[in-house]
């Protein structure tokens, strides 16, 4: 029997609860903790309140006693899913994602149809990389709720970084349809069309992200990649230095000297320059950390070799480290792949088969990275970015194995000075030439830095199509920001012969427009240009059809190799079609990939040393067509091809710094 008297007081305290709960909501957050401890003073198991005292907590910056008072309400009463879902808030807030997982998975096997449960659980899983569970989180959450724009955001963030663009762009449309300019979604999305090719779409949505939230990085870091992609490379890297002055940043600060490589204002010294400022602020503060190597030094013994990079996958990378990994004599090196990316295809599958352990180092931050391959005894680690996207440079910085090097990513220098090597070849950097402007040591490879590797099946080599056309087509398929700079002498190889054509791969909008106005203004109608998207990346076809792009080099004349950064996969994808590629060696490393590939394939002459006399080796273009039916010979037996010697040269020199370190 329950007296009146004691009905009274239970009114009572729910009337203060009440209260408590309305000081809350209207942030007066000291009137609700002092009602909250009001009813604890006289019913010390009342379970809201703690919670509630956990929610004031956790608003007012205290975390930890946020979680203390949560903690004793699920002791008095574990049946509340609101108590569990809010305690994974908590722990979200202080980075204990497994517990709040766990937190959140108590409130589902409650409230199975808790769309806030499933949607913060589908954030833990976002922060943590892993984009599969993502997806079947916010999956549940909009079922119940098909408008909530945190299970949309986080939706299209997985959907991103599963490589579904389109479906990704769809999330985040929804996302800001329920609530619109909410910047993070719009941030993404702008992300997401820039990957899309979509530039000048992808620019205008993260300009509007910059007026909406002025002081975040994000919008003009994304905005200068858009930016370097359609080639605006001066407006790309003011962007990388706005994004810069707000917040440094050193995936950011790698991302700007990678645009730099592209200038031909930076020389080699400039470059280096740069490079060892990226080092002094963010990879010198990590020496302190550095503890000494115990790896045995026997100088002959088995050696385990770390490949680390983000592009173990179909792309100019994977197909060029792939036949290293196939030949590798696993009698004297252990091979141990690090994928920095969750993104994997058919040739990730090939790649992985080929290596002895793979490792995926995507969900783990740069010291956990560096920990887990000086765990595993790495000898002597690769990297295979250098600054380029997706570079785990800090990990690096952080010298997990005793012989640290660069190699195939890029044939510069990182400025780091736990890198110990640069691997190169006598092209890219002849004898004379001054290695100062390189922080590592450089070892060069008797003969070819690259081992080419043919995508799918090869197309037949057709006659030269000016026989057919009646006129000659020029073309460079390599990314446009590469192009970009070689337009203006382009041009002038347009204007010299008449009604010759330029095929050229460049993104649809404004890039197009600039390069149609610049060829204009040299009398060059736009017809006498012709386009094909960008990206274009090398990807098998079905039998007997090659891979896309075979079919477009059928089309070329005479492939015309961009300065002052120059192709490598791109001019082996020509030449094995059978397309004669000019090039000019230019004053740096990246500017003499091209030199490399016609020397070696014996084909010298079509190197220049200047500017103008790139000119007349194009305008001399009938004499090379005739090079055009033996091209894929040359190419299938030089040093490109020969992957058993490429890997021995290889393999000698990781000896050679085996043995130095080891004294």
């Amino acid at each position: 029997m329950v007296f009146a008297e004691e009905r009274r007081f239970r009114m009572t305290v729910q009337e203060v609860f009440n209260q408590a709960v309305q000081h809350f909501h209207a942030k007066e957050l000291a009137e609700a903790e002092a009602a909250c401890r009001q009813i604890l003073a006289t019913d010390p198991s009342h379970a809201d309140s703690y919670h509630l005292l956990g929610l004031i907590a956790a608003s007012s910056g205290r975390p930890d006693v946020a979680l203390q008072f949560i903690a004793q309400a699920i002791s008095i009463n574990s049946g509340v899913a609101d108590f569990h879902t809010n305690l994974g808030v908590v722990l979200a807030a202080m980075d204990r994602l497994d517990e709040s997982a766990a937190a959140y998975q108590q409130a589902l096997a409650l409230k199975p149809d808790s769309a806030e449960a499933n949607s913060n659980l589908a954030d833990v899983f976002c922060r943590k990389g892993d984009w599969h569970n993502t997806v079947e989180a916010c999956r549940r959450a909009l079922l119940m709720r098909p408008a909530l724009p945190e299970a949309l955001c986080n939706f299209g963030v997985a959907l991103q970084n599963l490589g579904q663009f389109e479906e990704a762009v769809a999330c985040y449309l929804r996302a800001l349809t329920a609530r619109p300019n909410y910047f993070q979604p719009m941030l993404n999305m702008g992300n997401a069309l820039a990957s899309l090719g979509r530039l000048d779409a992808a620019i205008g949505i993260l300009s509007k992200c910059a007026v909406l939230v002025p002081n975040h990085p994000g919008p003009p870091a994304i905005m200068a990649g858009a930016m370097l992609a359609r080639g605006g490379l001066n407006n790309a890297i003011s962007a990388y230095d706005r994004a810069l002055a707000i917040a440094p940043d050193p995936i950011v600060a790698s991302a700007r000297i990678a645009a730099l490589e592209f200038h031909s204002d930076f020389d080699a010294p400039a470059l280096l320059s740069e490079c060892r400022a990226w080092d002094a602020a963010y990879a010198q503060p990590l020496r302190a950390a550095i503890a000494p190597h115990t790896n045995d030094r026997t100088p002959d013994r088995r050696l385990k070799i770390g490949y680390v990079s983000p592009d173990f996958c179909e792309g100019a990378l994977g197909r060029a480290v792939l036949p290293l990994l196939r030949q590798h004599d696993r009698a004297r090196f252990e091979v141990v792949c690090y994928s920095c990316s969750a993104h994997s295809d058919d040739l990730t599958n090939t790649l992985a088969s080929h290596a002895d352990q793979w490792r995926d180092l995507s969900r783990l931050d740069d010291a956990s990275a560096a920990q887990l391959i000086r765990a595993d005894g790495i000898d002597i680690l690769i990297d295979l970015t250098l600054h380029g996207q997706g570079n785990r440079l800090p990990v690096f910085a952080h010298k997990p194995a005793p012989v640290q090097a660069c190699f195939l990513g890029s044939v510069g220098t990182t400025g780091l000075t736990t890198m110990d090597w640069r691997l190169s070849d006598p092209h890219i950097d002849p004898p004379a030439e001054d290695l100062g402007c390189y922080s590592e040591r450089t070892l060069r490879l008797p003969r070819t830095y690259w081992c080419y590797q043919p995508a799918g099946e090869a197309l037949e080599i057709q006659p030269p199509p000016f026989q057919t056309n009646g006129y000659v087509t020029f073309g460079c398929l390599g990314r446009f920001v590469k192009s970009a700079a070689s337009m203006e002498r382009w041009g002038d190889i347009l204007a010299k012969i008449e009604n010759s054509r330029l095929l050229l791969s460049c993104p649809a909008g404004s890039a197009r427009r600039w390069v149609e106005d610049l060829l204009a203004a040299k009398g060059i109608n736009h017809d006498r240009v012709e386009f094909t998207p960008q990206p274009l990346s090398p990807s098998p076809g079905t039998p007997g059809e090659g891979w896309r792009g075979g079919s477009l080099y059928q089309r070329i004349d005479i492939a015309l190799d961009p300065f002052p950064h120059g192709g490598a996969m791109t001019a082996c994808d020509a030449l094995w079609m059978g397309v004669p590629v000019i090039t000019l060696s230019g004053q740096r490393a990246a500017g003499r990939c091209g030199r490399s590939i016609l020397a070696n394939i014996g084909l010298s002459e079509l190197i220049a040393s200047s500017a103008d006399e790139y000119l007349h080796l194009a305008l001399d273009w009938q004499r090379w067509t005739e090079l055009r039916p033996n091209l894929r010979d040359r190419l299938r037996h030089s040093p490109l091809m020969d992957a058993a010697q490429w890997s021995r040269d290889i393999e000698d020199a990781y000896r050679q710094m085996w043995r130095d370190w080891t004294g």
